[in-house]
């Protein structure tokens, strides 16, 4: 599925699809956070720009779901891949492994 179908299907589901759709992908990316530390192709500092972004993206995704459990959905699914491309652009190694936790996420959300 690409970003732009993403947005279209995501913005079709309700507010609490949309926040458990989130939050699995905030669950996601805890999983990719121990793929990024068990990582021995890479440096140590890599490793820890990697986990720092992860950690502001995971911010970001709260700052989305805050928003929807009140009701406001401020074009969340438009903003979800807006910030998943941004992190993306801050390492190959980032966004090798944000692709694959994003195209987990999205697989494991049609089953539910």
């Amino acid at each position: 599925m690409t970003f732009s179908e993403t947005i279209e299907w995501l913005t079709d589901k309700s507010i609490e699809y949309k926040i458990l759709f989130n939050k699995l992908m905030l669950f996601n990316l805890t999983i990719m956070n121990r793929t990024i530390l068990d990582d021995n192709t890479i440096t140590d500092k890599t490793k820890m720009d990697c986990l720092i972004q992860s950690n502001e993206l995971a911010h970001n995704i709260w700052k989305l779901i805050f928003k929807l459990e009140k009701g406001k959905d401020d074009q969340s699914a438009k903003r979800l891949v807006g910030l998943i491309k941004f992190y993306q652009k801050k390492s190959k190694e980032l966004e090798e492994n944000i692709t694959t936790t994003f195209k987990t996420t999205i697989g494991d959300f049609i089953f539910y």
